[in-house]
């Protein structure tokens, strides 16, 4: 069992011609599966995968607060992951690296909104 992590502007899986997953910018895991890998084999090549450090920024989220960046820096940053990674935390979110999602007032900011998406205290 092989996988490879590769970051896109999009990507789609189509099944005999039907769509049946798509994806705006973010990551892709092309994974070679073949006769006789086990569901112990998967399971550490999943762990192995959740554990890159492209994937820190979302289980770190809490440190775009205590950084010394300009606000609006933070926030742009916070931004983009909510907009592109959602679908990485929840799938990070399967596995239990990440709690539950919290909820925030309409009137957060992209920095409490993506601590909320990553289980975090957005206070």
């Amino acid at each position: 069992m092989r996988a490879l992590v590769q970051r896109c502007s999009q990507a789609a899986v189509d099944v005999e011609g039907t769509r049946v997953a798509q994806i705006k910018a973010g990551m892709v895991v092309l994974l070679g599966v073949k006769a006789g890998d086990t569901e112990a084999e998967c399971d550490r090549l999943a762990e192995k995968v959740l554990a890159l450090r492209v994937f820190e920024l979302l289980v770190h989220a809490h440190d775009l607060r205590g950084q010394s960046w300009d606000s609006d820096e933070a926030e742009t940053l916070a931004g983009w992951v909510l907009e592109n990674g959602r679908d990485v935390v929840e799938l990070m979110r399967t596995f239990g690296v990440l709690a539950p999602a919290r909820s925030v007032g309409p009137d957060a900011d992209a920095c409490a909104g993506l601590l909320a998406v990553a289980g975090r205290d957005p206070g």
